[in-house]
C-alpha cells in the first residue's frame, strides 16, 4: 500500500514537472513582415527557418487603432517577439529600427482591446469544432452545439475564415467578417 502510494506521487510529481516545463514561451523572430494575399493578414517571412513564414496573431483593428498602430507601418524588415503556436505566432511586441510597437504585456494580455468585426452564423455552423482547436487566442466555444466567438478575446487573426497549416478554415463558410 506505502509503496502504491509512494509510486502515484511520483508519478504525479513527474507529470507536474513536465508539464509546468512545456508551458509556451516567448520568442524572438527577426525576418520580413509582408501583406499576405489573402487580404489583410500579416505574415513574417524568415529566411533559413522551419516555418518559412508565421501568421502573425495582432489584435483587433479596433485594438490596433486605440493603440494608433496601422499595419502598414508594420511592414518591412522587423524583430517580432511572441508566443510561437504552430506557424502563428502570437505578437506581444514589434521591433522596426528605432521604433517599438508593444501589443501584449508579459502575461499574453492586450494592452487594447476593442469587439472583433468577426461573427459565426450560428444556421450555417456544422458544429465540426474546427474552429474552436484552430483559434490561437481561444476566442471560440461552442454554446448550445454551435460555435459562438468572444468578440472580447477575438484578434481577428483570419485563421477560422482562411485556415491555417492544413485547416482551411470554416468548411460551410459560417465564419465572416461582419458586414
Amino acid at each position: 500500500m506505502k509503496k502504491t502510494l509512494l509510486l502515484i506521487l511520483l508519478c504525479l510529481s513527474m507529470a507536474l514537472l513536465l508539464w509546468s516545463n512545456d508551458k509556451p514561451k516567448l520568442s524572438t523572430i527577426s525576418g520580413n513582415i509582408a501583406l499576405s494575399t489573402k487580404g489583410s493578414v500579416l505574415m513574417l517571412n524568415v529566411a533559413d527557418a522551419t516555418p518559412s513564414a508565421y501568421k502573425l496573431v495582432l489584435l483587433s483593428q479596433e485594438a490596433l487603432d486605440s493603440l494608433k498602430i496601422e499595419k502598414q507601418a508594420l511592414l518591412g524588415s522587423a524583430e517580432v517577439k511572441g508566443m510561437v503556436s504552430g506557424t502563428s505566432l502570437i505578437v506581444h511586441e514589434i521591433g522596426k529600427g528605432d521604433k517599438k510597437f508593444v501589443l501584449r504585456d508579459e502575461n499574453s494580455h492586450p494592452l487594447a482591446v476593442g469587439k472583433s468585426q468577426i461573427s459565426i452564423s450560428a444556421s450555417k455552423c456544422i458544429s465540426c469544432r474546427l474552429c474552436v482547436s484552430k483559434c490561437p487566442v481561444g476566442a471560440i466555444s461552442m454554446q448550445k452545439g454551435k460555435a459562438v466567438i468572444d468578440s472580447d478575446k477575438c484578434v481577428e487573426c483570419g485563421i477560422c475564415i482562411e485556415g491555417i497549416d492544413k485547416f482551411r478554415g470554416c468548411p460551410v463558410g459560417a465564419i465572416a467578417p461582419q458586414k
